[in-house]
């Protein structure tokens, strides 16, 4: 089990609060409570108790993967409201905001189309003169060209989705801020779906994930990457040039 609060910080009397309190009961095994939060995207379930954790079938999915104490986020998420991390929240959403329309505004899509276009051209003045035989090589480029513009539609597309994910989930961080044990415990504990208990946790680890000391949150440096990538691949793309000596020699 690993714990995210580090070296040095002033828990002694929260610790002494979180350890005092019942944690939810786990639907799978109702004699134990859940203790730990499986921060890998997509794993279920995020929320275990002991008995999951020693589960033959389970023990095997989850080996490796992070393992965070629910404590230690209840903790975490206090830390951060009683600290400025939410004023690094906010500017680092502020910062991704700017690179986003910046991004937008360049449309990434529309200038490998231009540079597509121009190579078409070329490839068109080489082979009127061999039009007919050459149709088929001529259709082949096309659909080249076409699935890399797909490809960066795509990450387009995968970009917005999780930067309009990102801010959602922001909106909800920023609505769950805390003066006290109690009043996280109240709200925590009022939820009856085990659903919605898992997504309050899940809200508590990715809060944990901005503090004051200028850490990025892992969804954030993600989106962050794949705006670069994608800038990359761009530029790769635009590197790409049709060889058209096939067509100053025999076939």
């Amino acid at each position: 089990m690993i714990s995210i609060l580090q070296p040095g910080q002033q828990v002694t009397d929260l610790s002494a609060e979180a350890n005092a309190f019942e944690l939810r009961r786990c639907p799978f095994h109702p004699n134990y409570n859940v203790e730990v939060y499986c921060a890998q995207e997509n794993f279920e379930p995020n929320v275990m108790c002991i008995k999951c954790y020693l589960d033959p079938e389970l023990s095997k999915r989850i080996r490796g993967e992070p393992l965070i104490a629910i404590r230690d986020l209840i903790l975490k998420s206090l830390q951060i409201d009683s600290t400025r991390g939410t004023l690094f929240l906010q500017s680092k959403a502020e910062i991704l905001e700017q690179k986003f329309l910046e991004m937008v505004a360049r449309d990434h899509v529309s200038i490998f189309k231009r540079h597509a276009d121009t190579q078409m051209r070329k490839l068109d003045t080489e082979i009127e003169r061999l039009k007919q035989s050459l149709d088929e090589l001529r259709a082949k480029f096309v659909e080249f060209f076409e699935k890399q513009a797909k490809t960066l539609e795509n990450k387009q597309d995968e970009i917005e989705r999780k930067v309009y994910n990102f801010l959602l989930e922001k909106e909800e961080i920023e609505k769950r801020s805390y003066g006290s044990l109690e009043e996280l415990l109240e709200e925590l504990n009022s939820l009856e779906d085990f659903k919605e208990y898992e997504k309050f946790v899940r809200l508590l680890y990715k809060k944990s994930q901005f503090d004051e000391e200028g850490r990025e949150g892992t969804s954030l440096k993600k989106i962050f990457d794949l705006i670069e990538n994608k800038e990359n691949l761009l530029t790769n793309m635009k590197a790409m040039r049709i060889d058209t000596g096939i067509l100053e020699g025999s076939l």
